[in-house]
Order: C-alpha cells, then structure tokens, then sequence
C-alpha cells in the first residue's frame, strides 16, 4: 500500500513537471520611458480681447481776450476712457538651463478707449481716445514641474 501511495504522489509530481515545461517562458518587458520633461523653449503666437478703462484728472485753463481785457478759468475735471480692446502677441523663450528660462514678447493691440468731458460749463468739450498700443518686454522665469 505505501508503494501504491508513493508511486501515484510520483506520478502526480511528474506530470505536473511536465505540464509546466509546455508553458511559454515568461515575457519581461521593459518599464515605459519617462515623459520627457517640458520644455518652454520655442516660438508662439497668441491674441487677446479685454476692455480697458482709464481714470485721469485733467486740468485745462480757458482764456477770451478782447478789448474789454483778457479772461480765464481754469478747471479741474475728471476723464475716464473706456472700450474694448484686442490684438496679438508674439514671442520667442530660450531655456538656458533645466530650469531658467528667457523671453522676449511684444504686442499690438487696437483699442476703442474713449471718453468726452463738457468743462467750463459746457463751452468747449474735451476729448481722449486710444487707438492704438504697443509693448515689448522681457521675461526670466523659473520652470519646475511643468510650471514657469
């Protein structure tokens, strides 16, 4: 009765072996590469569309001359123009290092800024508007984990 146990635990244990050596060896894959970190280097374009406002205190002196003799006022009165405006920008970034980074950007912009203001009880009007504007600037940042 023992040989009978141990000759079937025996043949059990070389079936198995055998069993396993019809299996496909295992697959290794190597781990996915890391994102590339990002860059901010290169050029863009972009546009803007806002509205602006503008708050200033003009002063004006207003003055009549004739035989009587010379008049004049002057008066302080507040201007606030005020209007859409939009254009585009473009610019260029160079990242020196891993994490410096540098710039230079400018812009165009059209504007429908505009205010009229009625001094000197109302015998002159005086007027601001801007058409247009323009910036160049430059930038250094820092860049980390994505952000500048």
């Amino acid at each position: 009765m023992k040989h009978l146990l141990l000759a079937s635990v025996s043949a059990f244990a070389l079936a198995g072996a055998a069993y396993g050596a019809d299996l496909p060896a295992p697959e290794y894959k190597a781990p996915p590469p890391l994102p590339a970190a990002p860059s901010w280097e290169g050029f863009y374009l972009g546009a803007n569309l806002g509205y602006s406002v503008g708050r200033e205190e003009a002063h004006d002196v207003f003055a009549l001359s004739g035989g009587a003799g010379t008049f004049s006022e002057s008066e302080s009165f507040p201007v606030g123009p005020e209007g859409p405006i939009g254009g585009g920008q473009i610019g260029y970034n160079w990242q020196v290092s891993p994490n410096w980074v540098l710039g230079l950007e400018a812009d165009l912009d059209a504007s429908g800024q505009r205010d009229s203001v009625c001094p000197f009880a109302c015998f002159l009007t005086a007027s601001q508007k801007l058409s247009w504007l323009s910036t160049v600037r430059g930038r250094v940042g820092y860049a980390q984990d994505g952000w500048l």
